[in-house]
């Protein structure tokens, strides 16, 4: 199976335009690929052959990325930086950094920013073989670069290769190849790799990886769910409900807040995602949940992401996940799934009154994840990573209008790995890979 999601493309052909071409991940995340140049995925191709890519996501916090470079020759030129959103779509193709606020680092050696060649970097000119590396400060502006494990700047100094200077704005990873005259090469490849197992050098101190960072998955993860958690000190409940079977005695993991087993509510090893147990919620779905004291983690009026896995064991009507509901009182609020359809949704009742649906009809006897994530502005509803509905929704908060937050209420289910972050995880309206093992406890 193979992820793809779109890149900017643009080509100085004839009329001018972007196209759409994909941006390739493997099916375990080791490896992303996109073709600069290629019969394959190329169809408009200027006349003078020059390609240009910039990623669909911004950088954000203080992000690290490689880029394999493979030239057919050494008169094949390629140029890999940052640029600035307002120029995405509009650059000059040969040396896209001369572009206000956009800095790179140019195969012959040559390195600048907003205009202006600072000379030529330490590490000097690179081609096929060569491994580019890159540390961006998105507080600063700091634009780190180097080669082969040397940097031209070191992180660590303090001191970038170059400066953006729009700090307000968003950047994104761009890239040119300049092939003029030789026509389409497949074999000009350009590989940007994105995850920490798929380095060749270490990750600067203080920096993530670009997978951490964008699609929010940590770095060096442990199937055992050791790894770390970028977004640990986030972390406000997290339940993985392992205990003997029949338990009703087991907590919250991290900050051990109490968890309340109401009726026939309990730890099962009948169903599990994770682990050896789960919560089983029922059989009776009106009365056999569990629960937990809302008071004790924040009103969640920013940024945050609330997620689990589920296994339903009966349709039922309009279950109720994770919910702080009452039909009677504004704001509250219920992760469930509507009756009749099956469809995952995310329902508030009141002035702020919000309805998140999804289109993919849920059964019985497969594990789901599900995730509500509010990012900035947009508040997004996703399925096994796959976003099924969006709305803007800045600053509304979800309430603590009973102290009391229910898991599992109204569905017979199985439930593992809640958790509820103050950070919104998925930031982007595209599809993410759920985790792949137990989420990790530090």
């Amino acid at each position: 199976m193979t992820l793809c999601v779109p890149l900017l493309w643009g080509a100085a052909a004839a009329g001018g335009g972007f196209q759409v071409i994909p941006l390739y991940w493997d099916e375990d995340y080791t490896e992303v690929t996109y073709y600069a140049v290629s019969d394959d995925t190329v169809t408009v191709v200027a006349d003078t052959s020059r390609g240009f890519l910039t990623s669909i996501y911004p950088l954000v916090d203080k992000a690290y990325f490689e880029v394999e470079i493979t030239l057919l020759s050494a008169s094949h030129l390629a140029t890999v930086g940052v640029i600035r959103d307002t120029y995405r779509s509009n650059f000059d193709q040969n040396t896209f950094f001369v572009m206000p606020d956009g800095a790179a680092y140019l195969s012959t050696g040559i390195y600048g920013r907003n205009g202006s060649s600072y000379g030529t970097l330490s590490t000097g000119a690179y081609g096929t073989g060569d491994v580019l590396m890159f540390a961006y400060d998105t507080m600063t502006g700091g634009l780190y670069m180097g080669k082969n494990g040397v940097w031209g700047n070191d992180p660590a100094s303090g001191t970038p290769s170059a400066f953006t200077t729009g700090l307000a704005a968003n950047y994104y990873v761009a890239l040119a190849v300049d092939r003029a005259g030789v026509g389409v090469r497949p074999e000009d490849i350009v590989k940007l790799r994105i995850r920490e197992s798929e380095f060749s050098h270490s990750i600067p101190s203080g920096y993530k990886s670009f997978e951490a960072a964008y699609l929010n998955i940590p770095d060096s993860p442990a199937a055992d769910g050791t790894g770390t958690d970028p977004y640990w000190d986030e972390v406000e409940f997290l339940a993985g409900f392992e205990g003997t079977d029949g338990a009703t005695d087991v907590d919250e993991e991290k900050h051990a807040i109490a968890i309340t087993y109401v009726g026939a509510g309990q730890v099962d090893d009948a169903q599990f995602k994770w682990g050896s147990t789960s919560l089983h919620a029922g059989p009776d779905d009106n009365d056999d949940y569990a629960e937990f004291d809302g008071s004790l983690i924040s009103t969640l009026i920013g940024d945050f992401t609330v997620e689990g896995w589920i296994r339903l064991n009966s349709l039922g009507g309009a279950d109720r996940f994770i919910s702080n509901y009452d039909n009677s009182i504004k704001g509250s609020w219920a992760i469930g799934k509507q009756s009749g359809t099956h469809y995952l949704e995310f329902y508030m009742n009141g002035a702020d009154q919000l309805l998140l649906r999804g289109t993919t009809a849920m059964t019985t006897g497969t594990w789901y994840h599900f995730a509500l994530c509010r990012y900035e502005s947009t508040m997004r509803l996703f399925l096994d990573g796959v976003m099924q509905d969006s709305v803007e929704a800045y600053g509304v908060p979800l309430n603590r209008i009973q102290d009391v937050i229910q898991l599992g209420e109204f569905t017979e289910c199985w439930m593992d790995d809640i958790r509820i972050t103050a950070a919104g995880r998925y930031q982007i309206d595209t599809t993410f890979t759920p985790p792949i093992a137990a989420l990790p406890r530090d």
